[in-house]
């Protein structure tokens, strides 16, 4: 699949965060090697991170470890860190991805192509768009809630891993399990309607449960 259909359709926002003006003209550069790679300078306001986008953050910023703690608790999305520091243990930071400088600007650019088929390897059969999922093979629209979406949306940011209930209730209904444990089985309640939904359409996606969670068959 083409790089612009992955981009269009996903609406993805790739944002740069740096206050070193010679990296950001560098980074930037990467529009040159892939036209539809659209990158933005950003002041982050961490109260408008999604999972939908990615970020490249530079630890020349004053709050770059304030912004991957608060992806890591509460968004859960892709950030790729630039540093100067191979000192720091940043292993334990499940969805970063380290460049220590000086880095090949191209192996930037494969990393951040890799990332973006990867998420969207479901596109073959269908997309996300405006809370709705719509089938390739005959342009069906299937209508979401708005829990519908944010799962779906979550299951399908990575198809290979099983997502267990505790990071469903987070990411989705923003509960902390060990904290506020739910009365009703909310989880199973909201996949059982999904799955009604979904399973009328031989190309839709396909929730799977497993002994430890679910995840997504694409």
């Amino acid at each position: 699949m083409k790089n612009k259909e992955l981009i269009k359709k996903t609406k993805h926002s790739i944002y740069l965060i740096s206050e070193d003006v010679v990296l950001n003209d560098s980074i930037t550069s990467i529009e040159k090697i892939n036209v539809n790679f659209k990158i933005q300078s950003l002041v982050l306001d961490k109260r408008r991170m999604s999972i939908d986008d990615i970020y490249i953050v530079d630890d020349s910023s004053s709050d770059f470890l304030d912004i991957i703690k608060f992806n890591e608790k509460n968004i859960n999305g892709d950030i790729f860190l630039l540093s100067n520091n191979s000192n720091f243990d940043f292993s334990k930071y499940k969805k970063l991805k380290v460049f220590f400088k000086p880095f090949r600007l191209f192996s930037l650019y494969k990393e951040l192509k890799q990332v973006i088929q990867h998420r969207e390897s479901y596109f073959q059969k269908w997309y996300l768009e405006k809370s709705n999922i719509i089938l390739k093979e005959n342009a069906k629209k299937i209508v979401l809630t708005e829990k519908e979406y944010d799962l779906i949306r979550l299951l399908a940011s990575d198809s290979s891993r099983i997502f267990d209930k505790d990071t469903l209730l987070k990411e989705v209904w923003k509960i902390n399990y060990k904290l506020n444990k739910p009365e009703t089985r909310v989880i199973e309640s909201l996949i059982s309607r999904l799955r009604k939904k979904l399973n009328s359409h031989l190309s839709s996606p396909k929730i799977i449960a497993t002994n430890k969670g679910y995840k997504i068959k694409t």
